[in-house]
């Protein structure tokens, strides 16, 4: 009876082992969560969605959406240097007489940044981008994914064209300036 005992510890403290290792290095996975829901708000729009906007002369600009993204939870492979990445935003097609193209977007970083930002493009070789960061909050906590507020406005002159733009909770973009055409283009709701 004696030697059963030494056995079932033997074999306890070996399954034990075991398990401690497995939990130790069998891990090479990690859960990455989806972009946080409350910031899809900034840019709600759908594929397939017209986007209209007019500027005082009452030219109108006419963006079609055609390509949506939004991140959902995924699993990656545990690196030392991972980090877990979301993002959220559209692309349109150009569909106007100033080839315009939208891509806009945010993306959330686990490291306590997220950024949101647009890119112009009027077909050639020149993009405006326009952006801004937020850091040391971490977007993935429900208590710090309203930091950016109602509205965001991004203002960079040094752009060849587009040089501010104004982003809408729960609208998108709602106006941007057109240097080139020295006008305003705000949204037509």
């Amino acid at each position: 009876m004696d030697s059963r005992k030494k056995i079932n510890k033997y074999a306890m403290k070996k399954i034990l082992l075991i398990s401690l290792l497995m939990a130790l290095f069998g891990c090479k996975n990690i859960q990455c969560p989806a972009f946080p829901e409350k910031l899809l708000d900034y840019f709600p729009q759908k594929n397939g969605e017209l986007l209209q906007f007019r500027n005082l002369a009452n030219d109108t600009l006419i963006f079609i959406v055609k390509n949506t993204k939004n991140t959902g939870g995924y699993t990656m492979k545990k690196d030392e240097n991972f980090e877990c990445v979301s993002e959220a935003g559209f692309e349109t097609e150009s569909n106007n007489k100033y080839s315009l193209q939208i891509s806009a977007g945010m993306t959330a970083y686990e490291s306590n940044v997220t950024t949101i930002g647009c890119s112009f493009s009027d077909g050639t070789y020149s993009r405006d981008l326009l952006s801004m960061a937020i850091r040391d909050k971490n977007p993935f906590l429900k208590d710090n994914n309203s930091f950016f507020g109602d509205s965001i406005i991004i203002d960079q002159e040094e752009n060849t064209r587009i040089v501010k733009v104004k982003i809408v909770e729960g609208k998108g973009i709602v106006e941007f300036f057109d240097k080139k055409e020295n006008c305003n283009w705000i949204k037509i709701e």
